[in-house]
């Protein structure tokens, strides 16, 4: 993006038809989403590129480069793998369980774990039609369900596919960081947001 002068706020648009930024001041908030809307101030520290999922894939990192992605909507949750683990405390991997049956970290003197969120969504932008697979952990998914994952795991098989199946059609925003883990494209989820 160009350096704009200018002394008072811009806001970048996110177009979820267009699929593109618009940094000029004439821009029609009508037809944009509050939340599609990242506030800047001219000489701030630079906030996470707004894309949409074709440049995130074909974005080349080499760090924990920051990008939101807006416009996104849950089209469907993986429910042929288990929606949490028992985890370390302190490192929150996955615990394994030792010839005693009890549970451990493999890195950890922790004996006592932690039950975490782990769901597989796929996500559908809603301006190409683009869809993309990310797993969502502890943080998004207790911000989505309003519950959190040790009670989820208390409720009855019926009743999480219930709660999850309410994710469908929801609007978000998501941050995602993307650097490559053994000479693949990895996309970890930061920040989560609702759209109404």
């Amino acid at each position: 993006m160009a350096n704009l002068m200018l002394n008072h706020p811009t806001y970048c648009y996110y177009n979820p038809v267009v699929g593109m930024q618009n940094t000029s001041d004439e821009s029609d908030e009508a037809t944009s989403h509050p939340i599609d809307r990242v506030p800047s101030r001219v000489g701030a520290a630079a906030g996470p590129e707004i894309v949409d999922v074709d440049t995130l894939a074909q974005k080349v990192v080499d760090d924990n480069t920051a990008f939101v992605v807006g416009g996104l909507v849950v089209e469907k949750v993986r429910n042929d793998v288990p929606f949490y683990y028992v985890g370390c405390v302190y490192c929150k991997k996955r615990m394994i369980v030792d010839d005693h049956g009890n549970l451990r970290c493999e890195r950890h003197a922790c004996v006592n774990g932690n039950t975490y969120f782990v769901v597989r969504v796929c996500f559908v932008e809603s301006a190409t039609g683009r869809s993309i697979w990310l797993t969502l952990f502890d943080q998004c998914m207790a911000g989505l369900l309003d519950v959190g994952a040790k009670d989820f795991s208390l409720m009855h098989e019926s009743m999480q596919m219930y709660k999850l199946n309410t994710l469908v059609g929801t609007r978000v925003s998501l941050t995602i960081k993307k650097n490559k883990r053994n000479g693949y494209n990895n996309y970890n989820v930061t920040h989560l947001d609702v759209l109404h």
